[in-house]
């Protein structure tokens, strides 16, 4: 673990440590990844935590703890419009354009540019067409702990001409360490979400909850049911700091609340996490945009105007 310094300067090391009060994180520049998260007196990880060298290769496709971008969640065939004129993404979940494709934010080496023993910023530079976005794309993820148990992510960018952007963070929860997660109970206060089909793509339903699966209003069992949707928390591109979301996997293991600014919280069940820990092992909260916003004109917007600073915080909360 790093040092209590406040004066340390920033690393070009791989991998660093941060923490404060009962919580250390260790951030990984590939792909600004959360790789380990830890809470005292608990002896297991919170989060699917990986060897380094299977973020770039075995685990690639899993975006285990990375930040996402530059647009989360699928764009239906990899085509829209921005600014009137037809935009051809490329395609990495066949037929559709996946998580900024195949050479995405969660695919790249971040720099460190600041760093002390309670948090560090990575940033990326995203050159115009990179992706097969428009724009040049300036982008920063701050992580910071507080004591005694609140990680917090911050996420912001700036664009020099119009474009998308839809950045989501992407870790695998299991506050017990090992098994599946289907003895976690989740609560969310959503009273909506984004139906899909058999590729994961939104409909464009915004149906309620109410009567499903996805109605977590109680804490509920993640059970062995299917989940790769979007709960909606709002319908704004980015609100109020806010609670979204209650974990829980019963006695002997802590609580985690998830509060964001993010219009969506996105449940996927990890059923494709392979070799080590097996599927179910972490059940992936996403706070992000709506999947598809560029195709769906009910949906929050992911358009980012240039000169104009997008912010997104996400808060993970811990107790005992």
């Amino acid at each position: 673990m790093l040092r209590k310094n406040d004066n340390m300067t920033p690393s070009e090391e791989d991998a660093v440590w941060i923490g404060a009060g009962l919580l250390r994180a260790r951030i990984l520049r590939f792909g600004a990844t959360l790789q380990d998260l830890r809470l005292d007196p608990f002896a297991n990880p919170l989060v699917l935590s990986l060897p380094d060298a299977a973020y770039r290769g075995s685990a690639r496709a899993l975006y285990a703890g990375a930040v996402v971008g530059r647009v989360a969640g699928r764009i239906a065939n990899g085509r829209t419009a921005i600014e009137g004129a037809p935009l051809q993404l490329p395609v990495n979940a066949a037929p559709h354009h996946l998580h900024g494709g195949p050479d995405g934010f969660s695919h790249q080496d971040w720099r460190i540019t600041a760093l002390c023993a309670e948090s560090v910023t990575l940033s990326l530079t995203s050159p115009a067409g990179a992706g097969g976005y428009p724009g040049t794309l300036e982008v920063t993820a701050r992580y910071e702990v507080r004591a005694p148990s609140t990680l917090t992510l911050t996420l912001e960018a700036h664009s020099d001409a119009q474009t998308l952007v839809n950045l989501c963070h992407h870790p695998y929860f299991n506050l017990r360490g090992t098994g599946r997660i289907d003895q976690h109970a989740l609560e969310s206060p959503a009273q909506s979400y984004l139906p899909s089909d058999a590729d994961a793509l939104p409909t464009g339903e915004i149906a309620p909850v109410a009567g499903t699966a996805f109605d977590f209003t109680k804490p509920r069992l993640l059970g062995d049911a299917a989940f790769d949707n979007s709960l909606c928390l709002h319908d704004a591109p980015c609100g109020p700091l806010a609670f979204a979301g209650r974990l829980s996997a019963g006695a002997g293991a802590p609580r985690m609340e998830i509060w964001t600014t993010q219009p969506a919280l996105h449940i996927y069940d990890g059923r494709s996490i392979a070799a080590g820990a097996g599927p179910r092992s972490g059940v992936a909260l996403e706070a992000q945009g709506w999947p598809d916003a560029p195709n769906n004109a009910a949906f929050p917007s992911a358009i980012l105007e240039p000169d104009t600073p997008y912010r997104q915080v996400v808060e993970y909360r811990f107790f005992n």
